[in-house]
């Protein structure tokens, strides 16, 4: 029986062979972070797509090609070494982040969401609590949203907030974390034309995953509960064009879907196709860099919840099922 390591070895080999048949890097989380933003960038705020409620999330219909085989194969490379990345476990040298103390947050001009998480039955993603079987007493979610809104100083240099915000809301004692919208730092500062390098440093805590790994271990502490009990991640209103091209791409390999999700594998070449995706890399990396926190969890499947009316703009919630890695400490 091939064993864990051998059989990320075996994936990564094959990762390799596809980014050298059409030349594509196999990199991390840092080249992609400006997809975690708004508009055609990640995930939106809640409630911004204002035209298109919970309710029409419940089938789709497979749709003409929208991505070419060369970005297929990227998505689907990119995909085997982001499982392997979360397979692996830290003997096998698997980069972790240094962001790993939540009075890191405040450090570096972050301020905690301080509203109460809304009803979860007002939730856009709300189809795809109801399948996770999540609670709907509010004393179960917490708000772990966060605002880069306060200045700073690290090593006697000002450092200006850059209005980034992260909205999320978790729920601790299920182990979910549902993710309402990104406006990355880097995507704010792209938008401010007051912003003028080097005049104003980057930011250091900027990431997504970090972010949202502090807030989760933050709040797990204050509630005295076990932060390696993550289950559950659900994505709300995914808009990314090259993410949303993916997922039409696998639901015309494998046909229409019945009911109100298709799931997807990793041991499909779509499923590795979807994690490859922008949308899906932060959260591989959240799970593959935490592991000394989080222990070694691996994405198992992605449900998509993908609007019925084909005449609309295609847009989609996604949740990832997290799993233990049997047999890896």
């Amino acid at each position: 029986m091939m064993t864990m390591k051998k059989k990320c070895i075996f994936l990564l080999g094959c990762a390799f062979f596809f980014s050298v048949c059409l030349d594509l890097p196999l990199s991390g989380e840092h080249e992609f972070d400006g997809f975690n933003s708004l508009s055609t960038h990640g995930e939106t705020r809640l409630g911004a797509l204002e035209n298109i409620s919970t309710s029409t999330f419940r089938s789709a219909q497979p749709r003409k090609r929208d991505i070419t085989p060369e970005a297929w194969n990227a998505a689907v490379q990119k995909g085997i070494w982001l499982l392997c990345q979360m397979q692996m476990d830290l003997s096998d040298g698997v980069e972790q982040s240094t962001w790993t103390d939540t009075n890191q947050l405040g450090d570096y001009g972050w301020v905690a969401e301080t509203d109460p998480a809304p009803p979860v039955d007002k939730l856009e993603a709300f189809d795809a609590l109801r399948d996770a079987q999540m609670s709907f007493d509010s004393h179960d979610w917490v708000n772990g949203g966060w605002m880069h809104t306060e200045s700073y100083n690290i090593d006697d240099v000002d450092w200006k907030p850059t209005e980034g915000q992260y909205l999320m809301y978790l729920n601790l004692r299920q182990g979910a974390i549902y993710s309402a919208g990104s406006y990355s730092p880097d995507y704010m500062i792209s938008l401010d034309s007051s912003w003028r390098r080097p005049y104003y440093p980057d930011p250091f805590l900027k990431r997504r995953s970090d972010v949202t790994f502090l807030s989760w271990q933050l709040y797990a502490q204050s509630y005295n509960t076990d932060m390696r009990n993550l289950r559950y991640y659900i994505g709300q209103d995914v808009v990314n064009t090259e993410t949303n091209n993916i997922i039409k791409e696998a639901q015309r390999r494998v046909g229409p879907i019945y009911g109100r999700a298709q799931i997807f594998t990793m041991d499909s070449e779509e499923g590795k196709a979807i994690l490859g995706s922008p949308n899906a890399w932060g959260k591989a990396f959240l799970l593959s860099m935490h592991k000394t926190q989080l222990g070694v969890k691996t994405i198992s499947k992605i449900a998509i919840y993908a609007q019925e009316d084909p005449s609309e703009a295609f847009s989609c919630h996604m949740m990832y099922y997290v799993e233990d890695v049997p047999g890896v400490n």
